[in-house]
């Protein structure tokens, strides 16, 4: 009796049978077809469409091969781990940058997240990526417990002086550093109508963006208090997930430069 595991080991270690599989899925094909849509010998898809209709996944008409029940479900089935399983390695760095237990644990809604992260040959490619969103967006809510940019610090700052409507979350501390490192700029832009600037000093070490059609979450090194990684995605659990959570972070926060909680 061949065990599951055993039929997945059948399908994972050969690509050309996965691309076999692939190519009769919704589309029954003649074996010329197969041929070329696989660099596979000829004797290897002889080998690769028998060993399917000895299992009942393939079966052939008069001159073309077509996919069975059970062989669109196999396909499908293992179209779909090898979709999760790519999702979980393309995530799999972001995790030691993310604060535990900040992110829910279904990686589900990510799947198709765009993952970018820094390194020693591109250091700012993550503050880059929430640049070029900060530049599109039309409206933005979020917090940041760190703020360490100077690029989304100015580009931030440009776009609420040319009206973007934000509301923002920030520690204690940034405020300070905001407030010695740009006076003047944050002067000007904390004075503008259509900016709400809060304050928090129980962020966790993380950065949250809500933007017109996608969230963006940012990692940070601890060590140098950079952003390590830029996780984004236009997944509507996501957005859901991250709206709830920034109104959890505003609990009890406190508008900047004022002494009452924001109810």
């Amino acid at each position: 009796m061949v065990t599951p595991l055993e039929e997945v080991e059948f399908l994972a270690r050969s690509e050309y049978r996965v691309e076999v599989l692939e190519l009769l899925h919704g589309t029954p094909r003649e074996y010329s077809d197969l041929r070329a849509g696989t660099p596979a010998s000829n004797a290897t898809v002889h080998r690769i469409l028998s060993e399917f209709r000895d299992r009942g996944w393939v079966r052939r008409t008069r001159r073309e091969y077509e996919l069975t029940v059970p062989g669109t479900f196999v396909v499908e089935t293992f179209d779909d781990v090898l979709t999760r399983i790519a999702a979980e390695t393309r995530l799999r760095g972001i995790w030691q940058w993310i604060p535990a237990g900040f992110l829910d644990d279904d990686l589900e809604p990510y799947r198709d997240a765009v993952v970018t992260t820094a390194s020693p040959s591109d250091p700012f490619v993550a503050d880059e990526r929430c640049a070029s969103f900060l530049r599109q967006t039309s409206t933005l809510r979020g917090f940041d417990a760190v703020v360490s940019s100077p690029r989304s610090v100015r580009v931030l700052a440009e776009r609420i002086l040319d009206g973007l409507a934000v509301e923002f979350i920030v520690t204690p501390a940034v405020i300070e550093r905001l407030e010695e490192s740009y006076p003047e700029t944050y002067r000007t832009v904390t004075a503008s109508d259509h900016f709400t600037l809060w304050s928090n000093g129980d962020l966790p070490l993380v950065q949250l963006m809500i933007f017109d059609d996608r969230v963006g979450i940012g990692g940070y090194d601890d060590r140098t208090g950079k952003l390590a990684v830029y996780v984004d995605t236009d997944d509507s659990a996501v957005r859901d997930w991250a709206i709830a959570t920034v109104e959890e972070q505003r609990d009890g926060a406190t508008v900047a430069g004022a002494t009452r909680p924001l109810a």
